[in-house]
């Protein structure tokens, strides 16, 4: 043979899959654990956003009063 002591519970086959399992599960639960916040996220930035952008004077007050309307109307959906 080669000369190489074979198997045994650590050998590189067995640590690999143990890590390919373990970054598989990570991913899995990072997935998981930031799919329900990402909407209300992004939502919030909405409100920010049409907020900054009226304070600076980029729409009007009406235009600002429209587009609140409509992400308060996605709230109710929600």
């Amino acid at each position: 043979m080669n000369g190489r002591t074979g198997g045994g519970i650590w050998s590189i086959p067995f640590v690999g899959g143990a890590l390919g399992v373990l970054g598989v599960l990570g991913g899995a639960l990072y997935w998981l654990g930031n799919r329900s916040s990402t909407r209300s996220k992004t939502h919030d930035s909405a409100r920010e956003v049409l907020q900054n952008r009226y304070e600076r004077g980029e729409i009007d007050e009406e235009e600002y009063r429209r587009r609140r309307k409509r992400l308060d109307a996605t709230d109710e959906v929600e």
